[in-house]
């Protein structure tokens, strides 16, 4: 059966120094390590990704990736790949001298770094208007500087002045030890952007990404400092031109892809929009009708706004997607302490258990499993603190039905926009949702070509698996952040088929992998005609038989 709990584990890959065999990230099983801890889909950051080192590592941790899901079999969960575009963000280029051990600040010591496009390290790489944009604001700000946070705030610099050449003049206030290609935010001024999607975004998605998602070995991409709609549209149009300039490798890999009335969806590259601003978290719906999940980035939310609005807007996000039917994953600083520690602080433990509380469908770690001194050890309390909250918010079944009632009428109200068909499928969702516990079902099983019948059940947060039956990988991979949802690919029958053989077709394929037995009974759910794109119209009470599929007395 499924994993124990239901929300989904995110960890990003990466070393310090790919070269040093001591660290816990460069052992061979390391990936393995983190899948059998209780990670659902791997992250790799590309913001640290440099032009002149190719993509050497990144594919290195695909091929990881790869084989821990042919070592699952056919009835393992499987691990998806995130792709995190670096966005507009700041980064900070430390000298080289210092890459393998971090370059440490002292508090009270002057730095000089360029914000000149393209500058030698040390730098800030920003866009062509950076050194403009802080000028600007040094002006203004007059004899107090600018504060620069680099990373999620824990190293701060005061600016003081920046010379024609672009060069910044700032002390150190608070010191640390930085990293390479760590975030930098210049607070309060307000950057230059054309586009979300940088030269270097565009780069990375054409030479990397694109190609290795039309061969099937990344699930999803994040679009990092999202400020609208428009941003998610502008990646989904530059992925388009790829696909139509259909160069040798892509046009190679597009023959590969089936021909039917499906292939138009498993084109669409998934994108999940990070909100790292004030400006994105208010626009979170409009952004979640665009996108297909977001990320609550809460290190840079919290640079761009008051710290104690951070909860508020954590909350708010969350309930916009759920609403919507997406998936959202609440990032940073979860178990930060870990990063040096064998233990967490007491504080993240209860920052996780609320996370869950809130309603995430994901948790992610970031430094914890990338450079962190115990990266394994930190998935295995993540894990067990997620455990002891799903156990945790398990209230008694006429509490949860009327819970279910008003979230049911928020939906409602949110989706209007949708149309007749959606709303169809939103009750026959929340009607799975508030039977399942009732009748005592071992799972919601629901039969789906794009992913969205699973999804828009599992926004209810029914108590019992969501077993998702996909006919394509990569369907399965797009449904790996959403929470309680068991992606399995089996071979659906075609389009037009009758429903009961197709019920029949998929409980039997559940029953022989083991995830279903005999005598189990499941609520089912699918669209009639099968394959039609009639949404999610059918609601069945079936009980698994051995060789057959029946349906239990009403």
């Amino acid at each position: 059966m499924p994993p124990s709990i239901r929300t989904k584990i995110v960890c990003t890959l990466g070393s310090r120094d790919p070269a040093d065999p001591a660290l816990p990230q460069n052992a061979q099983d390391f990936v393995e390590r983190l899948a059998a801890a209780g990670m659902s889909v791997a992250r790799i950051n590309l913001s640290h990704n440099r032009p002149e080192e190719g993509y050497a590592r990144e594919d290195a941790w695909l091929a990881a990736v790869e084989r821990v899901n042919a070592a699952a079999g056919d009835a393992g969960p499987r691990v998806a790949v995130l792709a995190d575009l670096q966005g507009v963000k700041l980064r900070l280029s430390i000298p080289r001298s210092e890459l393998r051990t971090g370059w440490t600040l002292r508090a009270g010591e002057r730095l000089r770094l360029s914000l000149a496009p393209g500058a030698a390290p040390p730098c800030v790489d920003g866009g062509p208007a950076l050194a403009e944009d802080v000028r600007r604001a040094l002006a203004a700000a007059g004899g107090d500087g600018v504060l620069v946070h680099v990373g999620d705030g824990e190293t701060l610099l005061r600016a003081a002045a920046l010379d024609a050449a672009g060069v910044l003049d700032a002390g150190v206030v608070v010191g640390g030890t930085v990293h390479d290609r760590k975030g930098v935010t210049f607070r309060g001024v307000r950057v230059t952007v054309d586009a979300a999607l940088t030269a270097k975004d565009r780069r990375d998605l054409a030479r990397w990404v694109v190609p290795r998602f039309l061969a099937g070995r990344i699930g999803l991409v994040a679009l990092s400092f999202v400020r609208g709609p428009e941003d998610v549209r502008g990646l989904r149009e530059f992925v388009q031109g790829l696909l139509a300039e259909e160069g040798e490798e892509v046009r190679r890999l597009l023959d590969a892809i089936p021909r039917d009335g499906e292939r138009e969806s498993l084109l669409r590259l998934p994108v999940v929009a990070k909100i790292e601003t004030r400006e994105a978290a208010e626009g979170a719906p409009a952004i979640l009708r665009e996108s297909d999940g977001v990320m609550v980035a809460r290190g840079d939310l919290g640079l761009q706004c008051e710290a104690r609005e951070v909860p508020r807007l954590q909350k708010e996000i969350l309930r916009a997607a759920a609403r919507a039917g997406k998936p959202a994953i609440v990032a940073t600083q979860m178990l930060d302490s870990m990063e040096r520690s064998f233990e967490p602080r007491r504080p993240e433990a209860s920052d996780v258990f609320n996370a869950v509380l809130d309603g995430a469908d994901a948790v992610m770690l970031s430094g914890e499993t990338s450079v962190g001194v115990h990266p394994v050890r930190a998935v295995e309390v993540l894990r067990g603190i997620v455990a002891a909250a799903e156990e945790y918010d398990d209230p008694p079944l006429a509490t949860r039905e009327a819970d279910l009632a008003r979230f049911y009428e928020a939906v409602r109200a949110e989706r209007a926009w949708h149309g007749p068909s959606a709303a169809v499928t939103d009750h026959a969702s929340y009607l799975a949702a508030l039977t399942a516990p009732v009748l005592g079902a071992r799972a919601i099983v629901a039969l789906t070509l794009s992913g969205g019948t699973a999804r828009m059940v599992a926004r209810f947060r029914p108590r019992v698996p969501v077993i998702a039956c996909v006919h394509h990988a990569a369907v399965a991979r797009r449904l790996s952040l959403s929470r309680g949802v068991l992606p399995v690919e089996i071979p659906l029958p075609p389009a037009g088929t009758p429903v009961d053989r197709v019920l029949e077709a998929a409980l039997g394929a559940l029953r022989d992998r083991g995830l279903l037995a005999a005598g189990d009974r499941v609520v089912l759910l699918c669209g009639r005609p099968f394959g039609a794109g009639a949404g999610t119209n059918l609601l069945s009470i079936e009980e698994v038989v051995n060789g057959d599929a029946g349906t239990s007395p009403p």
